[in-house]
């Protein structure tokens, strides 16, 4: 992206705190760099940035409709470096140690909440802060000079622009006034083509029982407001059957195609749990299961694969149901109305249970690695609290589990996923399991087609599981659903270093996207929803796939396509530490030292870090 310098300061956008005052515009870093629709709507002269790595350093607090940036002073013998941006320290394969540090800078929308420590008669010496705490892992702590009466106003300011929905902002996200262009990039909005994809997978569309059709029953979003608009179904199913089985799952969502494999005829389906509860059966979804059995043909012979007995399926399998969650949280749905399949309504399907913990469990786990890597722990406890942390074990689950469905599609076996109601853990494994099979989806533009259809079109819930400009920090309904999912890809990165056109830095770039709120791809819970801001605000994979100094750096240099099927290994010693994303923030940890360090230092350990998940 192309940084413009601020020459005059635009008003602010409507519904934003009250416009700069004179002194405040006086106090304007005169390098800031901007990005195109950014305005800058407070800045704070004499603030402290209180470093937990090298201490107190003063400078100038900046607050933009896009983000919160800290302008470091500048000693006057190295005023030739204030144009140098974190981005380009970050691009920088070297950095010279005399070259100053950046201050910190953060999006408004990674900011989780903003809290006032100290009060007018402190008098510790920078006890008197604004502290926020960020949804990457840092907090940042930043004093204020009591005698100025600048803390409460911009704490209001702050508040405003950070959690634009609790307050009522209008336009609530800087995705809708980013006028940043990006050339050469695709329209991001139109990469998933249903028809094109169908084609490319060889999915026959036609009629008979081995043949799927594409229905728009879903017109308006009247049988399922988390789905899209068209469904690929099987063609002996009508949309009276659609609309009766629709009323049978969670939420509406229903089973539909995910994916075809082209040698053995063999599908995955995602949908939610039925609303079995203790006695409920439905004909018609019943019916419909057979349907998607039967539109896979029978295989002859097994694909010769290492494989335990135990995990062969039995002759008589028609389709297997994968259920991603444990058995206990299963039947406790059930009691509440839900649940899973039985094999008395679903004769010849058997039911597996693959253990993976709810958001709750992950949310936990995600908070305890975000402790553990800042600002920093004792180097005698980093593996106990990782271990502790459990986060690799969740990780694992998943890639556990998309290997399994791997192994039955490529046995000739259809799979159905599912989970609660098939928008968490369901896009999770569908996903991972075809980055596993099919190589278009290891390509960037194959990987941003797979993530649109399988996240964003079948209704990942981003707004509530991010909390996109809303301040409570404590809702039990957010969790690290994609980040987890990006993390078991870089597992499969790593493993596989020649496999994928991108690398870990690309996916570095895609989850901080997530809570940028910079582009319209992760706004919103629902396609539904999304479609007031498809085509005026850019998508994430416009910029991501245009030719850039900065994009160029997300292409894997020792990318080879090839056609085989990845199957990772999953024993626990096997996976690594996402440190370009989770480390990047703590350069004692990534310099292997404790002791003091340097600014030099601190930019020398980032810049290794994103060399390194470059290589990748």
């Amino acid at each position: 992206m192309d940084a413009v310098v601020l020459t005059a300061l635009p008003p602010v956008p409507a519904g934003l705190p009250s416009p700069l005052s004179p002194t405040a515009a006086a106090a304007v870093p005169p390098d800031l760099r901007l990005q195109a629709g950014e305005t800058v709507l407070d800045v704070v002269p004499n603030v402290t940035h209180v470093c937990p790595f090298d201490g107190p350093v003063a400078g100038t607090l900046v607050l933009t409709n896009f983000k919160l940036i800290f302008e470091s002073l500048q000693p006057e013998d190295e005023t030739k470096h204030t144009n140098l941006n974190v981005a380009q320290w970050k691009g920088n394969g070297t950095v010279h140690p005399s070259l100053p540090r950046p201050g910190p800078e953060v999006t408004l929308g990674h900011i989780d909440r903003v809290e006032k420590e100290g009060g007018m008669r402190t008098k510790r010496e920078h006890a008197y802060c604004i502290v926020v705490y960020c949804r990457d892992a840092r907090h940042l702590r930043f004093a204020f000079v009591a005698e100025n009466h600048s803390r409460r106003p911009f704490y209001d300011k702050l508040l405003h622009a950070a959690f634009p929905v609790t307050f009522g902002v209008n336009p609530p996200f800087f995705a809708m006034v980013n006028k940043e262009a990006y050339p050469g990039g695709p329209d991001g909005w139109r990469l998933h083509d249903l028809e094109k994809e169908m084609a490319r997978q060889g999915v026959p569309l036609e009629a008979g029982p081995h043949g799927w059709r594409i229905s728009d029953a879903n017109r308006e979003y009247v049988l399922c407001a988390s789905y899209p608009q068209r469904w690929v179904v099987p063609a002996q199913a009508d949309d009276a059957m659609l609309a009766a089985v629709a009323k049978f799952r969670s939420r509406g969502r229903l089973p539909i195609l995910v994916w075809r494999h082209r040698r053995t005829g063999a599908t995955i389906t995602r949908c939610a749990q039925p609303l079995v509860g203790m006695w409920n059966r439905s004909e018609d979804d019943e019916r419909y299961l057979a349907m998607i059995a039967d539109a896979t043909p029978r295989p002859s012979a097994p694909a010769a694969r290492p494989a335990a007995p135990s995990a062969a399926p039995s002759p008589s399998t028609r389709l297997v149901i994968v259920d991603a969650r444990p058995r206990a949280n299963a039947l406790a749905n059930q009691a509440k109305g839900a649940g899973f399949e039985t094999s008395s309504a679903y004769p010849d399907m058997p039911l597996e249970f693959l253990d993976i913990q709810n958001i709750h469990v992950m949310r936990e786990s995600l908070r305890q690695v975000h402790a553990l890597c800042f600002p920093g722990v004792e180097e005698a406890q980093w593996y106990s609290r990782l271990q502790a942390s459990r986060w690799l074990d969740h990780v694992r689950l998943c890639l556990v589990a998309a290997r399994r469905i791997v192994d039955l599609v490529e046995d000739g076996v259809p799979v159905l996923v599912h989970c609660s109601d098939g928008w968490d853990r369901t896009s999770q494994l569908t996903s991972l399991a075809l980055l596993m099979l099919d190589p278009y989806y290891r390509t960037r533009h194959g990987f941003a087609v797979l993530v649109e259809r399988e996240w964003v079109e079948t209704g990942h819930k981003f707004a509530q599981r991010t909390g996109h400009g809303d301040s409570h920090a404590g809702d039990d309904q957010r969790a690290p659903i994609f980040v987890q999912f990006l993390d078991a890809v870089y597992q499969l990165v790593a493993q596989f270093p020649a496999a994928f056109e991108f690398n870990s830095r690309f996916l570095v770039a895609l989850a901080d996207e997530l809570y940028s709120c910079r582009f319209g791809t992760f706004l919103y819970n629902t396609d539904r929803e999304r479609q007031a801001v498809k085509g005026s605000t850019p998508s994430v994979w416009t910029y991501l796939l245009a030719p850039s100094p900065v994009t160029d750096t997300f292409v894997n240099p020792r990318y080879r396509a090839q056609e085989r099927v990845l199957r990772p290994a999953t024993a626990i010693r096997r996976l690594r530490v996402w440190s370009e994303y989770y480390v990047r923030w703590t350069p004692q940890i990534a310099l292997g030292t404790t002791a003091p360090l340097h600014d030099w230092q601190i930019a020398a350990a980032t810049a290794r870090l994103f060399a390194d998940g470059a290589e990748q």
